[in-house]
């Protein structure tokens, strides 16, 4: 849609998405959401309040519709209304204004060319009318800067057009001439993508599934799905232990139906998370688009997301027994300000690689951030004797769990005491696993020895140092060293590097102090 200017002061077509009447020429159209955003908006509540609205529907009585229409669904219309109603956006010349909110009004001015990611979503629904949802994602990182549903497709294409060519504009006349058209010429190669047997196997090893299967045993006991399981499964069994009681009274009992309720659980976790591999990620592809990364993927929801390269403060690669079964790893990429808001690291797919063959691991890397050097001078490792303090604490783990059997299976829970050898196990080779390292510009953590984690921290994307020492470090003579990088998601892979002998911890954190202060920290 081409606006209005002095030299052009006849009147413009405008597309289905303007919704609001012609503005005098000097001053930008004002611009409404899709006329149908409404619907999707309820539809996203709904979604929301999803787990609230089952439970009145199996537990309720006869006015459960009633109740749910009250408390949820009618709220949701008139929000719904209200939102599209008072959501406007404008396009400038240089930025984008977004006016929102009723009481409190809330007015946005972003600039095109601080727009760092612009993540396009679109499902089944939005794909049939027509329509997406768009998320304008800035360098402070956090909450996006604005998350406009529903836009029409030439909506988005013209806010897409209006962020390249500030981009354009703000380059170099050497980038913006000579390079751009080159690049224009050329097909960026794709760096990663991943077949249907890839994500097949990709779902066999993730446990993406588990969600999905607690809720599903939830919703069975409800309905007494599971009661008429086990009911079935005494009446097949019996005849095979004939002399076991299945009234769930003999401990014989538990403890086959519990083994037999495991192999089923798992099981159907890998089904599940085979189906849900394959419909998120179906027809992933990552390649370069200029100073970014740009991602596809999607079956019935198709995103569409980029993460600036100079963005990525940490990569962290993921490696478990069935990963190392099939000679696979992950790679997760941990942005600016990533951890700051749920709802952006949901949908901004920080997994840039769900899956790779473990040789091309470096290559990979080396694709993503070419300046990161990846080759670790020397190892050092903590201190040995930290995994008595992992034992002791899966000793009282352990005896909770006695204490909390004993009543239903009495002499029977001394059985969980069956695991200590392996705890044992999982507290020497856990602290034989940590272990971190210095490259020229890099710090590399390394921890776990099942599920392993291998963190790379560029030095000069580096925020903060902290050395912790809590009761029981003081207790050991121990610290633990805390590495803040701007963008890391405290819910997964943290550097903190824990069992560390006082006196190197303090070594360390002087090593990294010294190391930080020779270089500017980058946040973009």
């Amino acid at each position: 849609m081409d606006k209005p200017t002095p030299s052009n002061p006849e009147p413009d077509n405008t597309d289905s998405y303007n919704a609001g009447s012609k503005q005098p020429e000097q001053e930008p159209l004002r611009l409404q959401l899709h006329p149908i955003s409404w619907l999707f908006i309820i539809f996203e509540m709904v979604k929301n309040f999803f787990v609230p609205i089952l439970l009145a529907l199996l537990a309720g009585g006869s006015d459960s519709y009633e109740f749910i229409g009250a408390v949820f669904v009618l709220p949701a219309i008139v929000f719904a209304i209200v939102q599209y109603a008072v959501y406007r956006y404008q396009l400038q010349p240089g930025e984008i204004v977004i006016r929102e909110g009723v009481l409190f009004k809330n007015v946005r001015h972003v600039q095109y060319r601080r727009i760092q990611n612009l993540n396009l979503t679109r499902n089944p629904l939005h794909r049939l009318l027509g329509v997406a949802q768009l998320e304008l994602e800035s360098a402070s990182g956090g909450k996006p800067e604005a998350v406009m549903r529903v836009l029409s497709m030439a909506a988005v294409t013209e806010i897409r057009q209006k962020i390249e060519q500030a981009k354009q504009t703000a380059m170099t006349e050497l980038e913006s001439g000579i390079a751009q058209a080159e690049e224009s010429k050329v097909t960026e190669p794709v760096i990663l993508s991943l077949s249907i047997l890839e994500l097949i196997k990709a779902g066999l090893i993730s446990n993406k599934g588990m969600v999905v299967v607690a809720f599903a045993f939830g919703i069975l006991g409800q309905t007494r799905t599971l009661d008429r399981f086990f009911d079935r499964l005494e009446v097949w069994l019996e005849p095979i232990l004939p002399q076991v009681d299945w009234g769930m009274a003999h401990p014989l009992s538990v403890v086959i139906l519990i083994f037999l309720g495991l192999i089923s659980f798992v099981v159907f976790i890998r089904v599940l998370s085979i189906i849900f591999m394959l419909v998120t990620y179906f027809g992933f592809t990552l390649k370069h688009k200029g100073q970014s990364l740009f991602m596809q993927y999607g079956l019935l929801t198709q995103t569409q997301a980029t993460v600036p390269k100079q963005r990525i403060q940490m990569l962290s690669v993921a490696e478990s027994p069935l990963h190392r079964l099939f000679d696979r790893i992950a790679i997760r990429a941990a942005t600016a300000g990533g951890n700051v808001n749920q709802h952006q690291q949901k949908n901004a797919a920080r997994w840039i690689a769900p899956l790779i063959a473990k040789q091309r691991a470096q290559w990979f890397i080396g694709q993503i951030q070419p300046q990161w050097d990846l080759h670790v001078q020397q190892w050092q490792g903590v201190a040995w004797r930290g995994w008595r303090r992992i034992f002791r604490r899966d000793l009282f783990i352990l005896s909770g769990a006695v204490l909390a059997l004993w009543f239903p299976v009495q002499l029977w829970a001394l059985l969980v005491y069956g695991l200590v050898p392996i705890s044992w196990l999982h507290a020497r080779r856990s602290v034989k696993a940590m272990r971190y390292g210095f490259s020229q510009n890099t710090l590399v953590y390394r921890s776990g020895w099942l599920m392993r984690q291998q963190s790379y921290i560029p030095i000069d994307k580096i925020q903060s140092l902290q050395r912790k020492d809590g009761p029981f470090d003081r207790f050991n003579n121990m610290a633990t060293i805390v590495v803040d990088v701007a963008g890391l998601d405290l819910n997964r892979h943290t550097v903190m590097i824990r069992f560390l002998e006082s006196e190197q911890a303090d070594q360390l954190l002087d090593e990294l102090y010294q190391r930080v202060s020779k270089t500017d920290f980058v946040w973009r």
